[in-house]
């Protein structure tokens, strides 16, 4: 069976709706969608992936950084000493788990019951960033709460990229900016793409044509 793709008008979620269908509900909000009028046409936008909107990421809040807690009493009743030692509660630390702080047993005794004797946060192991949004903070949703400043929340980016203006200074600081530079060397200011060139999109911190990411590569 033909997927075809399409977007819902209600939610701005990416949907793949069977070749021949005329319209069909919206899988995450239940909205009518007439499948004709809401094929994508164009680039699908890189900053938002397609969504049209960026939600925070739910896991962690957007702080980036793992939230991983667990709170076990099961293992205290079979072994005092286990329970003594590392106690019921355990959470990430910098990657660590704070229960056995980091020091994994290495011997004949029991585990750490968290991490399973590791040192490192079951969850993140070790890394300390989200797991679910890998340290970023936000992640594309079909839901989310702001909309993308890469393609103003349509979720496409139609013809071709807009080429920017050669600015001979800036117009956040009012610097002089070098001739076709991408960058204001004085505030940071974003005039170009560095990567493909086209004009960025105020507010974005990813190209939404290439996916370049200011400051490095994604």
């Amino acid at each position: 069976m033909k997927l075809v793709p399409a977007r819902c008008p209600s939610c701005g979620a990416v949907l793949s709706i069977p070749d021949g269908l005329d319209k069909a509900h919206c899988v995450y909000c239940g909205s009518l969608v007439l499948v004709r009028e809401s094929r994508s046409n164009g680039q699908e936008c890189k900053v938002c992936q397609g969504y049209g909107r960026i939600d925070v990421c739910r896991a962690c809040g957007g702080s980036g950084k793992c939230s991983w807690y667990d709170a076990s009493s099961a293992h205290g009743k079979g072994d005092i000493y286990v329970w003594a030692k590392y106690g019921t509660v355990a959470h990430c630390d910098e990657g660590q788990c704070s229960a056995c702080e980091g020091q994994p047993s290495g011997g004949s005794l029991s585990p750490c019951p968290f991490c399973g004797g590791t040192g490192k946060c079951p969850r993140c192991l070790g890394t300390a960033k989200c797991p679910a949004c890998r340290g970023v903070g936000v992640i594309p949703g079909p839901s989310g709460s702001d909309e993308c400043p890469g393609c103003g929340g349509t979720g496409q980016l139609e013809g071709a990229p807009t080429k920017p203006q050669e600015l001979s200074a800036c117009p956040e600081c009012g610097q002089p900016m070098v001739a076709k530079a991408s960058f204001c060397g004085n505030c940071g200011f974003v005039n170009a793409c560095p990567r493909c060139g086209s004009e960025w999109a105020k507010g974005s911190l990813i190209c939404p044509w290439c996916g370049y990411k200011k400051g490095g590569r994604v």
